[in-house]
């Protein structure tokens, strides 16, 4: 019956309202780790939205961010979701997403090769010298530093060995990150450390002994390592071992002890003024004939006793030579035994100090009965017998190139005669 009526007058009001929907979301794509990179910021991919209107013009996009930038675990990480589009005012953005399981891990910085030294000479420790190089991954602004050590893998003296350079992060963002990986060579050396020594106490001078060696005592030792175990002797050595002066002395050190193969031993200590000496021999007594029949001369038969001494396999022999005070006849003599050496060794020494004694005779010479006769009988004759007559018979052993002075006195009453043959003494006899 609808077509018999006509419709109420239009009801208007002016406070209506049509407000907008909430869509949903499915859960974003989120990656709840990630590297530390100074910000707060998380990657997120939003999901389909839920409950637009078929047709209608509305996108979705979605930001993620992590309660605070630095490292550390459970984390807060808020995804904020933004609506776009024609129709997007028609609608309420899906209500934030959060989770509390977000991560920000440190970030591995990496750095230039340091500077290294790959060499050293040995102190005692495995320390190398370096610099770090520059690190590269630091978040702009942020205050991070690196230092670096050199540790070589053991402190001995070699070659090849292994350097170790480790880095350490310092400053107030260095939380964030870890330090760049080791670097490491395996080319390192340590070389031997080269001591040196106080002069030593060096005897210069000695009396010849057939060898070239010097006495000496080496000195202290200086640059060793504190505790390590190094000792140090040293020989001196002459340039050759014969007596002489301005002689070169060469002291050569050796190294020995536990430690001793790390160092290198003091160099050579060599002096020109090194002196031999002669060595003075000593001799047995000699055979000496202190006794002698007077015959014109002061020598006196000898035979040299036995050198003592003389260093083993060397030419070394004595002569010696004895000679009275003088030629007259007497008692208590003086001999004196005078030693020369001789031998291709005989340089190297000095002879014996010479022998003497005071008890030496030289006797006359004994005239025959005939002789003074014959005298006598000239005196009694009145022949003349001049002085300087030389005798050249009636016994009388003559000495060649000496002439014998006679002289005489006479006791006619007496029946006596007294002759003097100079030179051979006294002879006084009857006749």
């Amino acid at each position: 019956d609808a077509g018999n009526y006509t419709a109420p007058a239009d009801f208007v009001v002016t406070d209506g309202e049509i407000t907008t929907k909430s869509l949903t979301i499915v859960d974003p794509t989120l990656t709840k780790t990630k590297t530390y990179d100074g910000t707060a910021s998380a990657d997120v991919t939003a999901g389909s939205l839920v409950g637009v209107a078929t047709g209608e013009d509305v996108t979705v996009t979605a930001v993620a961010t992590y309660d605070d930038e630095t490292v550390g675990t459970g984390k807060t990480i808020t995804v904020v979701y933004t609506l776009s589009g024609a129709d997007a005012g028609n609608y309420t953005a899906p209500a934030d997403f959060v989770v509390t399981d977000g991560e920000i891990t440190t970030k591995s910085l990496t750095i230039a090769d340091p500077t290294l030294t790959k060499t050293k000479t040995y102190d005692g420790t495995a320390s190398a010298d370096v610099t770090a190089g520059s690190l590269v991954g630091v978040a702009t602004g942020e205050d991070v530093t690196v230092t670096a050590v050199a540790t070589y893998d053991d402190e001995t003296v070699g070659t090849g060995k292994m350097i170790t350079v480790v880095y350490t992060l310092s400053g107030a963002d260095a939380g964030n990150y870890t330090a760049p990986a080791d670097f490491v060579i395996t080319d390192g050396e340590i070389t031997t450390k080269s001591l040196t020594i106080v002069d030593p106490t060096l005897t210069k001078t000695k009396t010849y002994d057939g060898t070239a060696s010097a006495d000496v005592t080496a000195g202290s030792l200086v640059g060793v390592a504190t505790g390590e175990d190094v000792t140090v002797t040293a020989v001196a050595t002459y340039d050759d071992e014969t007596v002489g002066t301005g002689k070169t002395i060469t002291v050569v050190y050796t190294l020995s002890g536990a430690d001793a193969g790390n160092y290198t031993a003091p160099a050579n200590f060599v002096v020109t003024d090194g002196e031999i000496t002669t060595k003075s021999l000593t001799i047995a007594d000699p055979t000496l004939t202190k006794t002698k029949t007077y015959d014109g001369t002061t020598s006196a038969d000898v035979t040299a006793g036995a050198l003592s001494g003389v260093a083993t396999g060397e030419d070394v022999t004595v002569t010696a030579v004895a000679t009275y005070d003088d030629e007259t006849v007497g008692t208590g003599k003086t001999i004196t035994v005078v030693y020369t050496l001789s031998g291709a060794d005989a340089g190297n020494y000095t002879a014996p100090a010479d022998f003497v004694v005071t008890d030496g005779e030289i006797t006359g010479k004994s005239i025959s009965d005939a002789v003074i006769a014959d005298i006598a009988v000239q005196i009694y004759t009145g022949a003349s017998i001049e002085p300087d007559v030389v005798l050249e018979d009636g016994g009388v052993t003559l000495v060649e190139g000496v002439d014998y002075e006679v002289t005489f006195t006479d006791n006619k009453d007496a029946g006596t005669a007294t002759v003097t043959i100079k030179g051979i003494g006294i002879y006084s006899g009857e006749f």
